[in-house]
């Protein structure tokens, strides 16, 4: 009876989509209108990463949500120094896709679907005037981040205070010596990055003739506090506790993001697990439907099974 439910259920709701291969013809997303309605922050989320079909459907509704509705930034869940590596690539063009594409470092990233992906954008926004802009919402790894904010300090000659603890921090190998270690020692370090983030948040410097210095204190800050987040993630006493810890920080810096980017409409891509959006549950979506309400959608693919071609190849 439960199954017969379910069958009629899709069968009344079912919105059939002609492919999932990105560049089609979009007639047939145009039936999703109604769900996406005034969404202005649309989550896409999958039920397993390095899946070829999810890919593609989501970069399908991607193409659809940018160049039909007005969606202006994409969002991953990336390290967020990496990232605006990306986003440098994407809108300047200079450079090469691979490279662009290695800077997510994520392995579930390094896909075939995701790299064509990133070539098709930089193609779009080679092409339009209206930018598609990219950013990472994740608190790991933060060596990038540390780095720019050692660049940051250097430039307003301010690293005396912090330079042992980003020299530790920006450095691939001895970061996961410290993170490895006792958790005191994470624990001494976020507490030497909260100083940082402290300092970095007193009054940002004035807009006089060009807004430059403002972008770079609010670039640097946000580094710091994604350095912030990161050690307060591995210092966590019990996995439960930093798994809460990393989907409220997500959740914190796609608000930055859609903050800095001056409320533009945006699309995050992440696990279904991070995009559920039940008030209260913890996740990442559950925080953004608390500060959206109804302007945050959650996307949800899943399968009962996938076709032979679902699987993914990785590139290394």
């Amino acid at each position: 009876e439960q199954q017969s439910e379910v069958d009629a259920w899709l069968r009344t709701n079912a919105m059939e989509l002609s492919t999932v291969q990105p560049g089609s013809p979009r007639d047939d997303l145009r039936r999703l209108e109604r769900l996406f309605g005034d969404a202005s922050v649309v989550a896409l989320g999958e039920a397993s990463h390095v899946n070829r079909t999810f890919s593609q459907a989501k970069h399908r509704i991607i193409e659809y949500l940018v160049t039909e509705r007005g969606f202006t930034v994409f969002a991953i869940e990336a390290t967020f120094a990496g990232a605006l590596e990306l986003n440098d690539y994407l809108l300047t063009g200079d450079g090469e896709p691979s490279r662009a594409h290695a800077a997510l470092v994520y392995r579930a990233w390094d896909t075939e679907s995701i790299l064509e992906m990133i070539v098709r954008m930089r193609e779009y926004n080679a092409t339009h005037e209206r930018k598609l802009k990219v950013y990472g919402f994740d608190n790991k790894p933060a060596t990038g981040s540390a780095r720019a904010v050692r660049g940051y300090l250097q430039t307003i000659d301010a690293t005396e205070d912090y330079d042992g603890v980003l020299s530790v921090l920006m450095d691939p190998w001895s970061v996961v010596q410290l993170l490895k270690g006792p958790k005191e020692e994470i624990h001494r370090a976020a507490e030497r990055v909260a100083s940082l983030v402290t300092e970095l948040e007193k009054p940002p410097p004035p807009t006089t003739g060009t807004t430059e210095p403002r972008r770079q204190w609010s670039l640097a800050l946000q580094h710091a506090r994604v350095l912030l987040q990161n050690l307060e993630f591995y210092g966590a006493e019990s996995r439960s506790e930093a798994t809460d810890l990393r989907d409220k920080a997500m959740a914190q810096n796609v608000r930055w993001i859609v903050e800095h980017e001056n409320q533009a409409k945006t699309i995050l891509w992440a696990a279904n697990a991070h995009i559920w959006a039940e008030p209260g549950c913890g996740s990442m979506g559950g925080y953004l439907r608390e500060t959206y309400g109804e302007k945050f959608l959650a996307v949800a693919l899943l399968a009962n099974r996938m076709p032979e071609e679902g699987g993914e190849r990785a590139l290394t």
